[in-house]
């Protein structure tokens, strides 16, 4: 061999030893980078559990804000019962098609509907929020046992029937309600 060549032979290895550590640093960091990535994921879906068990207290006082808010969007459209007075039972429509064949008072009820029923007022409003609009008002007939729907023709208005008395959600002919 050249002394040349163990002068170029040995710069390159020099020049090789110390990009090993950074390999090894790149490495450490790309690991640190996922186990980080790793907590910070857990630590979220963590924070979304906590917020999605259910606190009686809370689920009570979120579901009367948001009857509230609905009473005061069909206050807009008409004369309501102040809020003091009468808290509604509001219950969400979802079987429209079967409701409208079984009670003649929900013939134009869509999905997503809001029914609002006041007992001591008696009275129900269909209310279409997506559209702001009160769809039909009827009579409500309360009774602690089982009533009957009583609407039989098109001048009479048809009454919503009702029971009383529970407080757990319900759910009848396509409608689930909370009653307050």
């Amino acid at each position: 061999m050249n002394p040349s060549d163990k002068e170029t032979s040995e710069p390159l290895v020099q020049k090789s030893a110390p990009f090993r550590p950074v390999k090894k640093k790149r490495r450490f960091f790309r690991f640190l980078i996922l186990v980080l990535s790793y907590v910070i994921v857990a630590a979220v879906v963590w924070k979304v559990a906590e917020q999605w068990k259910i606190d009686p207290v809370k689920q009570q006082a979120r579901a009367e804000q948001e009857v509230r808010n609905t009473v005061e969007k069909v206050r807009k459209l008409m004369i309501l019962p102040e809020i003091d007075v009468e808290l509604p039972q509001v219950a969400t429509i979802s079987d429209a098609a079967n409701l409208s064949k079984t009670q003649a008072f929900f013939a134009d009820v869509k999905d997503g509907d809001q029914v609002l029923i006041y007992l001591k007022g008696q009275k129900a409003i269909i209310y279409r929020s997506s559209e702001n609009k009160i769809v039909n008002v009827g009579p409500v007939i309360s009774d602690n046992s089982t009533a009957t729907n009583t609407g039989s023709g098109s001048s009479a208005k048809p009454a919503v029937t009702t029971s009383t008395g529970t407080s757990s959600p319900k759910t009848n002919n396509g409608t689930s309600t909370t009653d307050r």
